[in-house]
């Protein structure tokens, strides 16, 4: 890594954990229902969970090596990964294109909001999968240059790592082999003896994990058909169009604005020419899949795994050096100022200066609420060994580990629960809109447990006028 890379990796770093400390300056206790999940899923390490691929619970359970597992180290690691994913996609840009190109490709990332905002506010799981793809095919056109053995295994490796992260990175996998396919120089290597090494590392990484698929009949997948809504195209076709190529066409709206005059169709190099082709597959195979499975709840960040090579098919079609400097300073001073925007929309989600009449899906708005809690505990039970049990939400378990910072013993609650038999004095802490107190009362009696309904805790709902998130106390008392 020569001093100018370096110099360009430091600032890909501080442009994400700007976001970071916006964050953190907002709500330094902030967890999201994701994290939530992965705290949650993270008490115990297992080969594999049923509501995610674990390669993120085995990171986040990997943090328990150096300090306790919190709010502040979850969003720690994700915008690690983000970095992670910015200066991979510099490096294999590099792959192709000059430094200096490079780095304006890189910047151009800024007008594809689904990795300039919305990595930034409230996904996990796709980013982890992203930084993943993206070193995968910076592996790819290293192996199509040079054809090492060791990028050879590493490519392998990231391959299984991929469908540990997300099981949608098979969207990539299918991308990247139909687009090398077409190629006969990427055919040659795809096809030389020295895959055997990628399938050998695959094997080894991904196997344990899919024993545990084969013993637990395919839990996770199921469950992914569900949250997709396999079989139920509730969404037109239309919709769906848009929902994926808003984006899409935004960028390349911008990328033209300022890079019209080097576009160009005619062939250059064979790495360019891969990667004009494989915008063709891009469109086809999602489309396919989201035909064949009637995916009825399709979500464009479903798609981040393989949008993001996008932007190497565009500027595939670009002579930068035809573009004059004069154009490139303007697209540059553009770019900082979109991302000077990207910092206060940022602000405004956390700090909800602007009340915005959309009902925006922020995952973060409890942060009032849980210190209300907390106050609310220590008040009216100072000194006392408290059980707190959370009623069959992860989001509040997770919420009330964070807040209440380990002080009492906290329990997540189901119908496989035990209710410790103890002299301590034991609460309940529930959702009042998801669970109705007659549901909570005759959900312990079938324990033999009383419940006395104490207060409630509530505090206004993100992004929602006129609504309220509460969450409601009781005291468990035997019923005999």
């Amino acid at each position: 890594m020569n001093k100018k890379d370096l110099i360009f990796s430091i600032y890909l770093s501080i442009y994400s954990l700007v976001f970071l400390a916006i964050r953190f300056s907002a709500s330094w206790h902030a967890i999201s229902f994701d994290e939530a999940e992965q705290f949650f899923d993270t008490l115990n390490f297992e080969l594999g969970y049923k509501d995610q691929p674990p390669l993120f619970s085995w990171l986040v359970k990997a943090l328990n090596l150096f300090f306790d597992t919190s709010a502040q180290s979850m969003a720690l690691l994700t915008h690690i990964l983000i970095i992670v994913f910015l200066v991979s996609f510099y490096f294999a840009l590099k792959e192709i294109w000059s430094s200096s190109d490079s780095q304006i490709i890189t910047l151009s990332l800024v007008f594809f909001f689904i990795y300039s905002l919305d990595f930034n506010r409230y996904l996990i799981h796709s980013i982890l999968m992203t930084c993943i793809a993206s070193l995968s095919f910076w592996c790819f056109l290293r192996i199509i240059k040079y054809a090492k053995r060791i990028d050879y295994f590493l490519f392998g490796i990231l391959i299984a790592l991929g469908l540990l992260a997300k099981y949608n990175f098979v969207l990539f996998i299918l991308v990247l082999f139909a687009t090398a396919l077409s190629s006969k120089i990427s055919r040659q290597r795809l096809i030389s003896i020295n895959i055997l090494l990628s399938f050998l590392a695959f094997a080894l990484i991904f196997t344990p994990h899919f024993s545990w698929l084969l013993e637990t009949d395919f839990l996770p997948f199921k469950y992914a058909a569900y949250r997709a809504g396999f079989g139920e195209l509730d969404k037109s076709w239309w919709s769906i169009v848009f929902e994926y190529f808003w984006q899409i066409i935004l960028y390349f709206a911008v990328v033209y604005f300022f890079f019209s005059q080097g576009f160009s169709f005619k062939k250059q190099n064979q790495l360019k020419e891969l990667c004009k082709s494989m915008l063709l597959w891009i469109v086809i195979i999602p489309a396919s899949v989201i035909i064949f499975f009637k995916t009825g709840a399709f979500f464009q960040r479903w798609l981040c795994g393989i949008s993001f090579l996008i932007v190497f098919a565009v500027f595939s079609f670009i002579d930068i050096s035809k573009t004059s400097k004069k154009q490139t300073l303007k697209f540059t001073s553009f770019s900082l100022v979109v991302i000077v925007i990207l910092y206060l929309v940022q602000a405004n989600t956390f700090f909800n200066f602007i009340a915005s009449p959309n009902l925006l899906y922020i995952h973060i708005p409890y942060k009032n609420v849980f210190s209300k809690l907390k106050d609310k505990v220590e008040k009216e039970f100072p000194d006392q060994d408290l059980e707190i049990y959370a009623f069959k939400e992860k989001s509040i378990y997770a919420g009330l580990r964070t807040f209440l910072e380990n002080q009492n013993e906290l329990i997540y609650y189901d119908k496989n629960t035990e209710i410790l038999g103890n002299e301590k004095t034991k609460l309940i802490v529930f959702r009042t809109k998801r669970f109705k107190k007659e549901q909570v009362i005759k959900s312990l009696a079938k324990k033999n447990y009383k419940y006395q309904d104490l207060t409630a805790v509530q505090a206004p709902y993100l992004h929602k006028a006129d609504a309220v998130y509460e969450l409601n106390i009781g005291l468990l008392k035997d019923s005999f």
